[in-house]
């Protein structure tokens, strides 16, 4: 609904548009701070949509690609780094289950100024809104049921 309604508004301005990932515009919210941001959303079944970001004050860097994952093996996946610090709607569990840091209530969910943040930093990669496209983790419940009975 969202990339319709960013085509929509571009195609009637005449304007380019800025693909910017939800879990990376999350991350923007702990700037200032210096951390591994992994934003995390719930994406139930003990998953969570994810990605790891190192915000050195003032610079939001992506160390992995957006993905779906499991929290146990999100887990195993995190040994590998410091001070990390959930954020996102996913932060309360993970952080339940792991125990790494949850962000502060009020940096916890997504903000417009960090989509416009991420924005910015990616303002190179503009594009028509005919490019734009949605980006899936996994396949819709339904998609994936549907896979599950064809192969039985």
């Amino acid at each position: 609904i969202g990339v319709a309604a960013i085509k929509g508004l571009c195609d009637a301005l005449g304007k380019k548009c800025i693909p910017v990932s939800t879990l990376e515009a999350l991350a923007y919210n702990l700037v200032g701070r210096c951390c591994t941001a992994v934003s995390v959303m719930d994406a139930r079944c003990n998953q969570v949509y994810c990605g790891i970001f190192l915000i050195d004050g003032e610079e939001v860097t992506r160390l992995t690609e957006d993905m779906a994952i499991k929290i146990d093996d999100l887990g195993k996946l995190l040994e590998d780094y410091e001070n990390i610090i959930f954020v996102g709607d996913g932060a309360k569990l993970c952080h339940k289950a792991l125990g790494y840091t949850k962000a502060p209530a009020n940096c916890e969910y997504q903000k417009g100024s960090s989509v416009c943040f991420a924005a910015q930093a990616h303002i190179d990669e503009a594009l028509d809104s005919k490019e734009l496209l949605p980006v899936y983790l996994r396949l819709p419940q339904a998609e994936r049921e549907l896979k599950a009975k064809q192969k039985n």
